[in-house]
């Protein structure tokens, strides 16, 4: 494979899925546009109703990957994509609005996470439970928990980081002996094009496929298929409630991903300066678009006015704009809907804005808040943007208003003092505590929780999500 391999940008890519190794794509056409100008990134095709079916047909169960062939799928995978890596990085870019360091960074960590995956893997622990032991009227038995893969693992992913969601999917549920369907966004089509080209040459032929198809659609096929899967959603929490239910009805099995609304507790003996580089990074990194992007900071009330002021200060110096030019900090959002829906909220909020408060289209001037009403859907709902919200508040504050936080996926704490285990009794819901450092820097195996009303909120290793527990029950 060559980087000449890829559909030049802006002309048609007419197999842009690949279904159990075969390139295909015989549905409706459809224009991936960027959000930087609406110019013309890719013009591909959904797959077809015959090709949905064929995706969706009966296969014998596959069988567990050892750790060898593990480890060479990931090597070739690595490969291919690293010979990709200019057009992947340029293609992110024009996909996203993302400056250009940020695009080098997600890329080169979905390449770090598919090279060193077979080592990291082969050093988790045993997911297997102790037996127990037990006596009845017919005599002594044993019963144990055995962890099953599903069969299939139908993930449906989020435009913002697809190809590092992609690659973790994708490796985590073949290692858990699952077939993977990756479900990509039409945001994201040239992206899912150019993994298809690397997949392709990489895994087996009957156990990958990657796919363009309208999400309702897709949903309903999948709910249909008779194959035992599970569905893995990964993207906006409103629509958790419609899959949830869909699957449930259909005896499908649903894993939910939803929104994080992440917060920053800073203490009074935390430095300004670090304060304010963190809280700037943690909120404009990717221009606010991620689960984990800091979206509010309840302060200590002693350095509430100091920190604010040295923020309104710094944001108001910050270069947004076009994301290709190298003076440029912070890149315009997917949408001008996604920019109003931001200023929208922290207008409805009561907020004061200390900078920023306005947007150009789809651009949107990093936008400070201060003091927004605690019963504001800034506050319990948060927002995927570049702003950010300020509060005074002791911790005692910070965990009284953490129970509104509707998503609580990732809590921050900046302080030189205290155990960090202490703030884990007040934070309820929440999957993650970062002490003295930056929630939205992530390490890249890093386990996740789900949604909670998708009973698989558990942080745990990543793979797990992909195996279900069976409990065996025989004579001892």
């Amino acid at each position: 494979m060559r980087h000449s391999d890829a559909a030049p940008l802006g002309a048609e890519w007419e197999c842009t899925s690949s279904i159990w190794g075969r390139r295909c794509g015989s549905g409706d056409w459809v224009d991936q546009v960027s959000p930087l100008d609406s110019r013309l990134v890719q013009r591909v095709r959904f797959l077809g109703p015959t090709e949905t079916s064929e995706l969706l047909r009966a296969q014998a169960p596959l069988e567990r990957i050892d750790e060898e062939s593990l480890r060479r799928f990931c090597s070739r995978l690595y490969d291919e994509l690293r010979e990709l890596y200019p057009s992947i990085v340029e293609t992110t870019q024009w996909e996203t609005g993302f400056i250009r360091s940020d695009c080098v960074e997600v890329v080169l960590s979905s390449l770090d996470y598919v090279k060193g995956f077979p080592e990291y893997f082969r050093t988790l622990p045993d997911a297997a439970a102790a037996p127990l032991t037990y006596k009845d009227s017919a005599g002594r038995r044993r019963v144990q928990q055995s962890a099953v893969p599903w069969g299939t693992v139908a993930a449906i992913l989020p435009q913002s980081a697809f190809l590092f969601l992609a690659v973790t999917c994708l490796l985590n549920a073949l290692a858990a002996g699952n077939r993977v369907i990756l479900r990509a966004p039409t945001q994201s089509a040239r992206s899912a094009a150019l993994l298809c080209l690397a997949v392709e040459r990489a895994a087996p032929a009957d156990c990958v496929s990657i796919v363009l198809a309208p999400a309702q659609a897709f949903l309903a096929a999948l709910c249909e298929s008779p194959e035992p899967l599970l569905v893995h959603y990964l993207g906006g929490s409103a629509h958790a409630p419609e899959i949830l239910s869909s699957c449930f009805q259909a005896g499908k099995h649903a894993l939910i991903d939803g929104e994080g609304n992440a917060w920053v507790w800073v203490d009074e003996d935390t430095p300004l300066d670090y304060a304010s580089d963190l809280l700037t990074s943690g909120a404009l990194r990717y221009n606010g678009q991620t689960c984990t992007s800091v979206n509010g900071a309840i302060i200590h009330p002693r350095t509430y006015d100091r920190l604010a002021e040295r923020l309104a200060a710094r944001w108001g110096e910050i270069t947004a704009g076009d994301p290709f030019d190298a003076r440029t900090q912070v890149g315009p959002l997917l949408s001008e809907g996604q920019a109003e829906h931001c200023l929208q909220r922290i207008r409805e909020s009561g907020a004061g804005v200390l900078a920023g408060g306005s947007r150009d289209g789809n651009l949107l001037a990093p936008t400070l808040a201060a003091e927004p009403r605690e019963d504001s859907e800034l506050v319990s709902h948060g927002f995927f943007g570049a702003a950010l919200w300020l509060a005074p508040g002791d911790i005692d504050r910070f965990a009284a208003l953490w129970r509104r936080n509707r998503y609580p996926l990732c809590a921050g704490v900046l302080t030189r003092s205290g155990d960090p285990q202490r703030y884990l009794h007040g934070l309820p819901g929440v999957a993650r505590l970062v002490v003295n450092g930056d929630p939205s820097v992530e390490y890249m195996y890093e386990p996740w929780g789900g949604y909670p009303a998708s009973g698989a909120n558990a942080v745990s290793y990543w793979h797990r999500k992909y195996l279900r527990t069976v409990q065996v029950d025989c004579p001892a």
